[in-house]
C-alpha cells in the first residue's frame, strides 16, 4: 500500500508515501484510511439489516439458497 510518487527529487516528494501527502503527515492518512473502513463497515451493518428484514418477511431462507 505504500507506493512512492515517481516525482523529482529536488520537490522532495519522491521520497515521502502517497498517504502522506495528503494533507502533509501519516496520521491524517491514517484517520482518512479509519473513515473509509467506518463507512463500509456501516454499509455492512445495513446489508445485513436488510437481509434479515428480508428473510423475516418472507419466513424463509429459500430465496437466498438458490
Amino acid at each position: 500500500m505504500c507506493q512512492f510518487l515517481s516525482a523529482e527529487k529536488s520537490s522532495g516528494a519522491a521520497d515521502m508515501p502517497i498517504y502522506s501527502l495528503y494533507k502533509g503527515n501519516r496520521e491524517d492518512g491514517m484517520d482518512r484510511v479509519a473513515e473509509s473502513m467506518n463507512k463500509m463497515e456501516k454499509v455492512r451493518q445495513f446489508n445485513l439489516f436488510l437481509v434479515r428484514w428480508e428473510i423475516k418477511r418472507q419466513g424463509t431462507y429459500a430465496n437466498f439458497c438458490k
